[in-house]
Formats: structure tokens, C-alpha cells, sequence
């Protein structure tokens, strides 16, 4: 169906017909920019995840060879965030 032809349907719908599908509509979008947002973000947790893997596992390291660090690894270490 092309845009034109889907002007000509709405247009035949009463206002109250118009209001719920705009209402319908609008649910529609904010599903679909949150299933967006979050393909988008998917990369990013999984890198903050890795990272804290990471932290985790140097913190254990560091305890094996006789360092007690308290507090972000990274930071111990003098690395920033950027």
C-alpha cells in the first residue's frame, strides 16, 4: 500500500476511529524505539559486562601474587575513564 493510499484510509475514519489509531499507533512506536534503543545499547552492556569480568579477574590476580586493592581496579591501577 502506498503513503497516498493510506491517507485515503485514515481519511475515511470518524475522529474517534482516528484518536485509537493514533493512540494505537503511538504504542506501536514507543515498542518499537524500545526494541531500537536496545539493539542499539546491546554492544554497550556487553562491553561494560566484559569489563567487569576483566576487573574482576585482575582483582583475583593481584590478590594471588600479595596486592589488597579496595575500590575499581582501573582506578588502582591509574587508568581514567573517559
Amino acid at each position: 500500500m502506498s503513503t497516498n493510499e493510506e491517507v485515503n484510509v485514515f481519511e475515511s475514519l470518524s475522529v474517534e476511529e482516528l484518536q485509537q489509531t493514533v493512540e494505537e499507533l503511538s504504542t506501536q512506536l514507543r515498542d518499537v524505539r524500545l526494541v531500537l534503543k536496545n539493539k542499539r545499547m546491546s554492544g554497550v552492556r556487553a562491553a561494560i559486562e566484559a569489563r567487569r569480568e576483566a576487573d574482576s579477574d585482575l582483582t583475583e590476580e593481584l590478590r594471588k601474587i600479595g596486592y589488597t586493592t579496595t575500590g575499581s581496579v582501573a582506578a588502582k591501577l591509574g587508568f581514567t575513564r573517559f
